[in-house]
Protein backbone atom coordinates (compact mmCIF):
# COMPACT_ATOMS: atom_id res chain seq x y z
CA UNK A 1 0.00 0.00 0.00
CA UNK A 2 2.83 2.58 1.40
CA UNK A 3 5.47 1.43 -1.94
CA UNK A 4 4.50 4.09 -3.41
CA UNK A 5 5.79 6.48 -0.95
CA UNK A 6 9.00 4.43 -0.26
CA UNK A 7 9.78 4.55 -4.02
CA UNK A 8 9.40 8.54 -3.76
CA UNK A 9 11.87 8.56 -0.99
CA UNK A 10 14.44 6.44 -2.44
CA UNK A 11 14.33 8.75 -5.44
CA UNK A 12 14.62 11.73 -3.49
CA UNK A 13 17.33 10.49 -1.29
CA UNK A 14 18.93 9.30 -4.37
CA UNK A 15 18.83 12.82 -6.35
CA UNK A 16 20.31 14.46 -2.96
CA UNK A 17 23.40 12.39 -2.83
CA UNK A 18 23.92 12.94 -6.69
CA UNK A 19 23.82 16.10 -5.88
CA UNK A 20 26.25 16.36 -2.93
CA UNK A 21 28.69 14.64 -5.58
CA UNK A 22 28.36 10.78 -4.39
CA UNK A 23 27.86 10.02 -7.81
CA UNK A 24 31.50 9.23 -9.14
CA UNK A 25 33.93 8.16 -6.58
CA UNK A 26 36.26 10.30 -4.98
CA UNK A 27 33.94 13.08 -6.23
CA UNK A 28 34.11 16.58 -3.77
CA UNK A 29 31.05 17.23 -2.55
CA UNK A 30 29.34 20.46 -4.04
CA UNK A 31 27.61 21.37 -0.89
CA UNK A 32 29.43 22.97 1.84
CA UNK A 33 29.00 23.82 5.79
CA UNK A 34 26.73 22.03 8.04
CA UNK A 35 24.30 20.74 6.17
CA UNK A 36 26.81 19.22 3.10
CA UNK A 37 28.69 17.28 6.01
CA UNK A 38 25.04 15.82 7.35
CA UNK A 39 23.91 14.74 4.03
CA UNK A 40 27.14 13.35 2.79
CA UNK A 41 27.10 11.30 6.38
CA UNK A 42 23.16 10.56 5.80
CA UNK A 43 24.31 9.78 2.01
CA UNK A 44 26.96 7.12 3.05
CA UNK A 45 24.59 5.37 5.83
CA UNK A 46 21.94 4.97 3.19
CA UNK A 47 24.14 3.88 0.94
CA UNK A 48 25.78 1.12 3.17
CA UNK A 49 21.91 -0.21 4.17
CA UNK A 50 20.84 -0.10 1.14
CA UNK A 51 23.49 -1.71 -1.06
CA UNK A 52 26.17 -3.35 1.45
CA UNK A 53 29.93 -2.68 2.09
CA UNK A 54 31.68 -2.29 -0.56
CA UNK A 55 35.23 -3.40 -1.48
CA UNK A 56 36.63 0.07 -1.07
CA UNK A 57 35.56 0.95 2.22
CA UNK A 58 36.78 -2.43 3.85
CA UNK A 59 40.02 -2.32 2.08
CA UNK A 60 40.90 1.14 3.26
CA UNK A 61 39.29 0.16 7.05
CA UNK A 62 40.73 -3.32 7.51
CA UNK A 63 44.33 -3.45 4.89
CA UNK A 64 44.93 0.58 4.84
CA UNK A 65 48.06 -0.04 3.19
CA UNK A 66 47.01 -2.10 0.05
CA UNK A 67 44.00 -0.53 -0.42
CA UNK A 68 45.95 2.71 -0.97
CA UNK A 69 48.44 0.58 -3.32
CA UNK A 70 45.51 -0.40 -5.65
CA UNK A 71 43.31 3.14 -5.05
CA UNK A 72 46.08 5.03 -6.46
CA UNK A 73 47.84 3.29 -8.88
CA UNK A 74 44.81 3.19 -11.60
CA UNK A 75 41.45 4.69 -11.37
CA UNK A 76 40.13 2.00 -13.31
CA UNK A 77 40.80 -0.62 -10.66
CA UNK A 78 39.32 2.17 -8.21
CA UNK A 79 36.27 2.20 -9.76
CA UNK A 80 35.80 -1.56 -9.64
CA UNK A 81 36.74 -1.25 -5.83
CA UNK A 82 33.98 1.50 -5.37
CA UNK A 83 30.86 0.24 -7.42
CA UNK A 84 28.75 -2.14 -6.50
CA UNK A 85 28.02 -3.51 -9.92
CA UNK A 86 31.84 -4.68 -10.66
CA UNK A 87 32.63 -7.66 -9.32
CA UNK A 88 36.71 -8.22 -8.28
CA UNK A 89 38.48 -10.36 -6.19
CA UNK A 90 41.33 -8.44 -3.75
CA UNK A 91 43.98 -11.03 -2.66
CA UNK A 92 45.51 -9.15 -0.24
CA UNK A 93 48.68 -10.81 1.41
CA UNK A 94 49.03 -10.68 5.30
CA UNK A 95 49.69 -7.32 6.60
CA UNK A 96 51.87 -9.26 9.42
CA UNK A 97 53.54 -11.51 6.89
CA UNK A 98 57.23 -10.54 6.57
CA UNK A 99 57.44 -11.32 2.86
CA UNK A 100 55.20 -8.40 3.17
CA UNK A 101 57.13 -6.54 4.88
CA UNK A 102 60.10 -6.84 3.02
CA UNK A 103 58.39 -5.56 -0.20
CA UNK A 104 58.62 -2.43 1.26
CA UNK A 105 55.97 -1.13 -1.59
CA UNK A 106 54.00 1.43 0.49
CA UNK A 107 57.63 3.21 1.34
CA UNK A 108 58.50 3.11 -2.65
CA UNK A 109 55.20 4.49 -3.17
CA UNK A 110 55.19 7.47 -1.37
CA UNK A 111 59.12 8.26 -2.63
CA UNK A 112 58.51 8.20 -5.70
CA UNK A 113 55.44 10.18 -5.75
CA UNK A 114 53.18 7.27 -8.00
CA UNK A 115 49.53 8.24 -8.77
CA UNK A 116 47.38 7.28 -11.76
CA UNK A 117 48.68 9.32 -14.08
CA UNK A 118 52.40 8.38 -13.47
CA UNK A 119 52.42 5.10 -12.58
CA UNK A 120 53.04 3.27 -15.36
CA UNK A 121 56.55 4.73 -15.99
CA UNK A 122 57.27 5.74 -12.52
CA UNK A 123 55.79 2.45 -10.43
CA UNK A 124 55.89 -0.21 -12.72
CA UNK A 125 56.96 -2.63 -10.17
CA UNK A 126 53.75 -1.59 -7.76
CA UNK A 127 52.02 -1.76 -10.97
CA UNK A 128 52.75 -5.64 -11.89
CA UNK A 129 52.88 -6.37 -7.79
CA UNK A 130 49.25 -5.69 -7.59
CA UNK A 131 47.99 -7.16 -11.26
CA UNK A 132 49.22 -10.57 -9.76
CA UNK A 133 46.47 -9.66 -6.89
CA UNK A 134 43.71 -8.64 -8.56
CA UNK A 135 41.07 -10.56 -10.38
CA UNK A 136 38.23 -9.39 -12.46
CA UNK A 137 35.46 -11.48 -11.25
CA UNK A 138 34.86 -13.86 -8.47
CA UNK A 139 37.22 -16.22 -7.58
CA UNK A 140 36.07 -18.30 -4.96
CA UNK A 141 32.93 -19.27 -6.44
CA UNK A 142 34.00 -22.84 -7.48
CA UNK A 143 36.94 -24.64 -6.19
CA UNK A 144 38.68 -25.35 -8.91
CA UNK A 145 37.54 -22.83 -11.23
CA UNK A 146 40.20 -21.24 -13.29
CA UNK A 147 40.25 -17.00 -13.32
CA UNK A 148 42.74 -14.75 -14.95
CA UNK A 149 44.36 -12.44 -12.77
CA UNK A 150 45.14 -8.49 -14.32
CA UNK A 151 48.51 -9.97 -15.17
CA UNK A 152 46.91 -12.66 -17.76
CA UNK A 153 48.00 -15.45 -15.19
CA UNK A 154 45.30 -18.00 -14.42
CA UNK A 155 44.47 -19.15 -10.86
CA UNK A 156 42.16 -20.88 -8.90
CA UNK A 157 41.94 -21.87 -5.43
CA UNK A 158 41.75 -25.99 -4.14
CA UNK A 159 41.43 -27.61 -0.39
CA UNK A 160 43.85 -29.90 0.88
CA UNK A 161 42.79 -31.10 4.42
CA UNK A 162 40.93 -28.46 5.98
CA UNK A 163 42.21 -25.47 4.70
CA UNK A 164 42.04 -23.50 1.35
CA UNK A 165 44.88 -22.52 -1.07
CA UNK A 166 45.30 -20.48 -4.24
CA UNK A 167 47.21 -22.08 -6.78
CA UNK A 168 49.70 -21.63 -8.03
CA UNK A 169 51.90 -21.15 -6.08
CA UNK A 170 49.48 -22.92 -3.02
CA UNK A 171 49.34 -20.12 -1.01
CA UNK A 172 47.35 -20.93 1.89
CA UNK A 173 44.09 -18.62 2.71
CA UNK A 174 43.78 -17.51 5.83
CA UNK A 175 40.51 -15.27 5.43
CA UNK A 176 37.81 -14.60 3.29
CA UNK A 177 35.25 -11.91 3.05
CA UNK A 178 32.43 -11.80 0.98
CA UNK A 179 31.37 -7.84 0.21
CA UNK A 180 28.88 -6.20 -1.89
CA UNK A 181 30.87 -6.05 -4.89
CA UNK A 182 33.49 -9.31 -4.80
CA UNK A 183 35.37 -10.75 -2.37
CA UNK A 184 38.85 -9.93 -0.31
CA UNK A 185 40.93 -12.47 -0.08
CA UNK A 186 43.46 -12.85 2.87
CA UNK A 187 46.49 -15.15 1.73
CA UNK A 188 49.69 -15.89 3.85
CA UNK A 189 52.10 -14.35 2.00
CA UNK A 190 52.03 -12.29 -1.58
CA UNK A 191 51.76 -14.43 -5.01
Amino acid sequence: MWYWLWVKWIELTSLICYMNGHGEPGATPNMQGLFGRAVTRKCMELEDKLFGTKMSDLLSYRYQDFGNLVSSTDTSWNKRLVYSWQNITVLVPDPESQEWKDLRLTEEFEERGCNPQNSKKQCPQIRRFLEHHLVDSSLLIKEGKKRKTKAGNKTWWGHVGEYGYIYPPGVRIFKRVEVLNGEIVVIERPL
